[in-house]
């Protein structure tokens, strides 16, 4: 394979599957985003190769290099969730690659709109999704914590540090988090939080959504509707996990889409609870059973 490149990086050698946790996630032909415009669009849920892995001078961020269309190109990492156990080697040393750029793969073609719960129009946000639980099967009361990752990592400020030690900076690992946890959280990370001002309607997640900005939401779980796919819950009603955060990716008329961390990777064919779709009114009634677990009557959003 050919490893086009006009600037100098070091490819660490990392071999592993991963698979697509944002909609349109962008494929480059080189590990920066800046005057590199994309040469492809990766569905969410797609499955790729991955063969290397770049680390971003000066920032935390860093980028996997995948086998793609015969050539190798680069995915921000927040992008991929790796899915096999990586095989490593140390990074080699910076190499100048050969100026000239392969002929650019057209961009995929936007997608329709959504027909079933696992498809995700082009237009909602490339957030990364994260799952909250761990392999011992428990949530660990971390949703908030999940959350401010995705929201991280749609800015470029998620480091790849785990969900554990998100909560771990918080002291409240297994323990339920407020806004204020969120927004003290995300700062750490260098990314401003704070509650939106609205006036309980959707409008002001629409706007925020407009704009280009993911937003943070409290909501209650069982209120959301979704088809049963946890165990436990309150009262032994699976479908009653209490208050929730996540994360609205975007909206489509009355269709928002929401990033869901209470979701195993496998379930819905390997793209768990990424833009997940909820009607308007569902949504409403979410936000304010969220409110009322709050003891408010205001539902709570961060942005």
């Amino acid at each position: 394979m050919s490893n086009p490149s006009t600037n100098n990086f070091s490819v660490q050698a990392y071999t592993a599957e991963g698979i697509v946790n944002a909609g349109g996630a962008r494929v480059r032909t080189e590990p920066t985003a800046e005057n590199n415009t994309p040469i492809d669009n990766l569905a969410l849920g797609a499955k790729v190769e991955i063969t290397g892995k770049v680390t971003t001078e000066g920032t935390p961020a860093y980028w996997y290099q995948i086998s793609h269309n015969g050539t190798h190109a680069y995915v921000a990492s927040q992008y991929i969730n790796v899915e096999t156990a990586p095989t490593t080697t140390p990074a080699t040393a910076p190499t100048t690659a050969p100026t000239s750029a392969p002929a650019a793969t057209p961009a995929a073609a936007p997608a329709a709109a959504p027909t079933s719960p696992d498809d995700c129009p082009p237009s909602v946000l490339s957030v990364p999704w994260h799952t909250q639980i761990m392999s011992d099967g428990s949530g660990h009361d971390a949703c908030g914590e999940t959350s401010v990752k995705m929201v991280l990592g749609f800015y470029g400020k998620d480091n790849g540090d785990s969900i554990q030690t998100l909560a771990n900076k918080l002291g409240k690992w297994g323990k339920p988090t407020g806004s204020a946890d969120l927004i003290h959280l995300a700062g750490l990370y260098g990314q401003p939080l704070a509650v939106l001002t609205h006036d309980n309607t959707l409008t002001a997640i629409r706007t925020q959504l407009a704009d280009h900005k993911p937003l943070i939401l409290l909501v209650n779980y069982k209120d959301l509707g979704f088809k049963v796919h946890l165990g436990g819950g309150i009262g032994g009603d699976p479908t009653n996990q209490g208050p929730h955060w996540l994360v609205a990716i975007g909206v489509q008329e009355d269709t928002f889409y929401l990033n869901d961390p209470l979701w195993m990777t496998a379930d819905r064919h390997g793209k768990g609870g990424a833009c997940l779709p909820i009607s308007a009114e569902q949504l409403t009634k979410a936000l304010a059973g969220g409110a009322a677990a709050n003891g408010t009557s205001s539902y709570l959003a961060l942005s």
